[in-house]
């Protein structure tokens, strides 16, 4: 797993939109090549129907964790604790999102409900903008 792995909201902001400049522009602020990254942050079809790219997820078509307006070109990752972070590559929009599900209790899934509905809202205002 990745337990032992912490950071603030800030630098993960910033981890990633260096990747994502990277990814758009051909930099290479992190040391990688914009093909690599490209094939990271790629839906792999060899898997069938699944939404993983190499490390990374993508929106499901429905019941995504990413909720119902990132588009299909977006890449995620998801921590057990309930951290998450949605990277929409088109609105080039970054949610990141921290908690502590675990907090009160391993068996808590709540965060599987709210996870899709904070980024469902997020998207509503930056639209209605």
């Amino acid at each position: 797993g990745h337990a032992g792995l912490f950071g603030t909201a800030e630098d993960i902001c910033k981890l990633l939109t260096l990747m994502f400049f990277d990814y758009s522009k051909g930099t290479t602020h992190l040391g990688v090549k914009q093909d690599l990254l490209r094939t990271f942050w790629e839906r792999q079809t060899e898997l069938g129907n699944g939404t993983w790219a190499l490390g990374f997820d993508t929106p499901a078509a429905t019941a995504s964790s990413a909720g119902k307006y990132f588009s299909p070109n977006s890449v995620g990752h998801l921590g057990f604790t309930g951290t998450s972070f949605w990277f929409d590559l088109d609105r080039e929009l970054l949610v990141v999102l921290l908690s502590n599900r675990v907090y009160i209790g391993r068996e808590n899934e709540k965060i599987k409900e709210f996870r899709p509905l904070i980024h469902d809202r997020i998207i509503e205002c930056l639209d209605s903008v």
